[in-house]
This record gives structure tokens, C-alpha cells and sequence, in this order.
């Protein structure tokens, strides 16, 4: 799982994908090669926040959920009934674009934890 999701953040750009086990209550972190303009998304989503409470927050939502702090973006999604994933980036696109790109990163996620 390690090299495909190293190879998933080189592919996309991808600065941190945090993986949220359901189960055991805690965050995987996997660094990219590039960095996020700002922090506090980081901070909000996974620092002050634990699985559980995130993993609530998704129930009844559309997915993925996208945040957005300046250039920094975090998409969140939940590509398993006890996985949920965050996926840290920089972007400069639109509302609409942000959307498609992360409709897009949204399958492909599901498809590394098939």
C-alpha cells in the first residue's frame, strides 16, 4: 500500500495524504515531494480533530468534502465503510475545476483501497 500511495502523490501533486482508520482511531500521514502554502487546514482537519469526529462528519454528506484556505485545498473522502482520507494540495483553479479535480482524486482513491 506504501508504494502505491507514494506513487498516488507523486501523480497528483499531492502534498500530505492522511489515512483516518475507523477502527483503531488514528491518522497515517504520508508526506509528497511538495509543501502547502498554509497549515491551518492541517491543523483544523487532523490536529484538532480525531477519526471519529471526522468520520461523523461525513455521515449524510455528499463526498468528497473540500476545504479551502487560500491555495491550500483538502479534499476529504471516504473510500471505505472504515477508511477516510484527506488529501492536502495546492491549487490555483476555480470553484468548478476544484470540484472536477477532486470528484476525480475521490475515484481514484477508491480504487487504491479496492
Amino acid at each position: 500500500m506504501q508504494e502505491k500511495i507514494n506513487r498516488f502523490l507523486v501523480e497528483n501533486d499531492i502534498s500530505i495524504f492522511v489515512v483516518g482508520d475507523t477502527n483503531e482511531n488514528m491518522f497515517q500521514l504520508h508526506y509528497g515531494i511538495t509543501k502547502c502554502s498554509s497549515n491551518d487546514l492541517f491543523k483544523q482537519l487532523i490536529e484538532y480533530r480525531s477519526v471519529s469526529t471526522l468520520n461523523e462528519s461525513c455521515e449524510g454528506q455528499l463526498m468528497p468534502q473540500i476545504y479551502s484556505q487560500g491555495r491550500t485545498k483538502a479534499i476529504l473522502c471516504k473510500p471505505s465503510e472504515n477508511k477516510i482520507v484527506i488529501l492536502f494540495l495546492e491549487s490555483e483553479l476555480n470553484a468548478k475545476e476544484n470540484y472536477m479535480k477532486a470528484k476525480d482524486l475521490d475515484l481514484k482513491v477508491k480504487t487504491l483501497f479496492e
